[in-house]
């Protein structure tokens, strides 16, 4: 019997798994360097993923085409394709664009080849700080006073990163979940905003940011932390109030 498409996925995540754990748990800049020492399993898992697409279901469903896609945006990052990266999380976005991780895909390729850019442009040393100090938020900061390959890269981040906090936002509007993890998702949703400031995506997400500063966190009773609660909303402040 010849490998089905579940066969050669199963593969290509065993394969894949040092690489995603890393990007979980690394920074770009370190995620970037890892993959070098990574080389072989990558060469390995991609050509996993081409046979697994040669092969997969005619009617495949959505979720699972965006998870093929994320990885093999994955390690077409790892590679450093990020033209190829970003062919593939396109075609995600345009085929499937209700799925979050179409526009994780998106953002990931625009974070990550800005990253690689970073390490060699040679005014690397006053942008590379804060992508070190904020991680991926720090590409974000200061766009104002970026050169416009930098600016090329905040604009190219900021859609998908605006398009992740609507469809959080909106699952958020009418979830039941304890005090802690409602908190962790606004601030989730706030970092994906603060990808849009200096864009033409800004508008967009000051509505969503006045949307998060109206929440009215007394349906969690006592067990909402008030310093938390007003930690957040200062951030928020100085987030709209920096532009």
């Amino acid at each position: 019997m010849d490998p089905t498409y579940e066969d050669y996925m199963k593969e290509a995540t065993e394969k894949l798994a040092p690489l995603l754990d890393a990007l979980d748990k690394k920074s770009p800049m370190d995620f970037l360097q890892f993959t070098e020492s990574h080389v072989s399993e990558t060469k390995v898992a991609t050509t996993l993923l081409n046979l697994a697409w040669k092969v997969k279901p005619t009617n495949q469903e959505p979720s699972d085409t965006v998870h093929f896609v994320f990885l093999y945006v994955v390690v077409l990052i790892a590679s450093k394709n990020f033209k190829g990266a970003h062919q593939w999380a396109d075609f995600a976005a345009k085929s499937y664009p209700n799925e979050e991780t179409s526009w994780m895909s998106k953002l990931m390729c625009g974070q990550f080849e800005a990253v690689d850019w970073v390490v060699k442009a040679q005014n690397k040393k006053t942008w590379e700080t804060g992508v070190m100090e904020s991680g991926w938020l720090g590409l974000a900061i200061g766009a104002g006073s970026l050169n416009q390959k930098q600016k090329q890269f905040a604009e190219q981040m900021a859609y998908p990163a605006l398009m992740l906090a609507q469809m959080d936002w909106n699952k958020l509007r009418g979830a039941e979940m304890d005090f802690e993890s409602f908190l962790s998702e606004v601030r989730y949703i706030t970092e994906h905003l603060e990808y849009t400031k200096d864009t033409r995506y800004w508008s967009q997400a000051i509505r969503i940011l006045n949307n998060l500063m109206a929440i009215d966190w007394n349906r969690f009773g006592d067990k909402a932390d008030q310093d938390k609660i007003k930690k957040l909303q200062i951030d928020l402040r100085v987030i709209l109030s920096s532009k």
